[in-house]
């Protein structure tokens, strides 16, 4: 019996933390900066990586540790229509990558933000809102990303 208990114990808190992830105050001021710099590289690479004329994102930062940024990013294209969305992870050197299309995705993503936040992220990817990009994205204005 204590076995079970035991077991059902450790399933619901593995459970439980899969499911709750704290994310970063986005009215910190750190908070703040770091999602700047990973903003201004990720409108660099989306917009080489794309043949765009350049991009207005904005993002949501998941964690950051070490100089390297783990975000949710959504991206405007200039010129439209086109738009890029998903995770991004942005090094101290300001490198960006992104999870691959199809089968690498989530083995990518897991790579990229780790075990627990890359479970998380794709449980729950879904629930970002992507909101508009700010209009000009040298000001700093960029907003961040909101969650459902």
């Amino acid at each position: 019996m204590s076995i079970l208990i035991l077991f059902v114990g450790t399933l619901f808190v593995g459970i439980w933390l899969n499911m709750h992830y704290e994310m970063p105050d986005r009215t910190d001021p750190a908070v703040i900066k770091e999602t700047a710099r990973a903003v201004t590289a990720i409108q660099r690479s989306v917009t080489a990586t794309n043949g765009a004329k350049s991009a207005r994102c904005s993002a949501r930062l998941l964690k950051s540790e070490g100089g390297v940024a783990m975000v949710h990013a959504s991206c405007a294209l200039v010129p439209g229509p086109s738009a890029v969305a998903g995770p991004f992870r942005v090094d101290r050197d300001g490198a960006v990558e992104t999870a691959g299309d199809g089968d690498a995705f989530q083995n990518d993503v897991k790579r990229m933000f780790g075990s627990r936040l890359g479970d998380w992220y794709l449980n729950h990817a879904n629930s970002f809102s992507y909101v508009r990009p700010p209009v000009d994205p040298a000001s700093g204005a960029n907003g961040p990303l909101t969650t459902n």
